[in-house]
């Protein structure tokens, strides 16, 4: 069985589950050619949001002034590096063709998305299952799943398990760069021997906000749920808490095969977080929820 006729048979069997019950169709496709733009009404305004499986309802600033949202109690803040942005949120009226509802959304003082007025999650859309088709289906294509938890502003989020640790993944199509927290580059650099293979860079990770990364290849790559990884970009001095990166040379007469480290401690409190964009979904031809199995399912072709 090709891997584009598992999603047709999933919104086929969809059509007696909750989505027709609440009056529309069980799936829903969004294409790379449609910018994966949905047009809805909040408050009876139209906007355009952009489908994504690792962002939550969240709007451009110019966006809530249009509407008119008036800031309730929950007020978020967002911490990148040194970067704090402060926002607002409300609860608004939310209609996705037949469908209404009332949803919290969520605005700061950067834009979090350009060429739409906002970003809407996968599971905030009241279909059984919600497809991005980021390009044509390749033979040799590999399904991926996994289990998933939706987050207010993350979107669906995948706890990767690292010994003890969990660290939180999410999927986005709308970010240019996979990258991972200084905590998490430094546990996975342990674990799988890690070390630093190009020099510092800066990179936008989101909001626009850059931050300095740096290139880290294992030894023994990463499998999350056998999508594999053996390269990825490190946020250097985020959320690394007491943590250490690998240092740049090994330490005399060391032990060739141990991870040596250096630095010192520090880096704000310590966050283990790991984000695939744009550069690694590229691989792939498409990014399914599937919602009554709380799933994410990925068609790649790797290597």
């Amino acid at each position: 069985m090709r891997i584009s006729s598992v999603f047709l048979l999933l919104a086929t069997f969809g059509t007696t589950t909750a989505a027709a019950q609440r009056g529309v169709p069980a799936s829903a496709v969004y294409s790379a050619e449609g910018d994966y733009l949905v047009l809805v009404r909040v408050n009876g305004q139209p906007l355009r949001l952009r489908v994504d499986p690792g962002m939550g309802l969240m709007l451009n600033p110019a966006a809530a002034q249009r509407l008119r949202l008036k800031q309730s109690m929950i007020r978020p803040s967002v911490r990148i590096g040194s970067v704090e942005l402060k926002g607002n949120s409300k609860v608004a009226r939310l209609e996705v063709g037949s469908w209404r509802g009332s949803r919290r959304f969520y605005w700061f003082d950067r834009d979090i998305v350009t060429g739409a007025d906002g970003t809407i999650g996968m599971a905030d859309l009241p279909n059984d299952t919600v497809t991005l088709q980021l390009r044509p289906v390749q033979p040799g294509e590999t399904k991926f799943t996994f289990p998933v938890e939706e987050s207010t502003t993350l979107g669906l989020t995948y706890d990767y398990a690292l010994g003890e640790t969990r660290i939180t993944t999410r999927f986005s199509p709308a970010l240019p760069v996979s990258h991972a927290s200084a905590a998490a580059g430094a546990l996975m650099a342990a674990a799988h021997g890690g070390a630093w293979v190009g020099e510092l860079e800066q990179q936008p990770v989101m909001f626009g906000v850059m931050r300095p990364v740096r290139p880290m290849r294992f030894s023994n790559p990463i499998s999350l749920n056998g999508f594999s990884l053996d390269h990825l970009l490190i946020r250097t001095s985020d959320y690394r808490g007491g943590h250490l990166l690998p240092a740049d040379q090994p330490a005399p007469n060391a032990d060739p095969s141990e991870i040596v480290v250096t630095g010192a401690r520090g880096g704000g409190r310590a966050a283990y977080r790991l984000t695939f964009g744009q550069d690694r979904l590229s691989a792939c031809s498409s990014i399914t929820y599937i919602k009554a199995a709380r799933q994410l399912a990925l068609s790649c072709r790797l290597g």
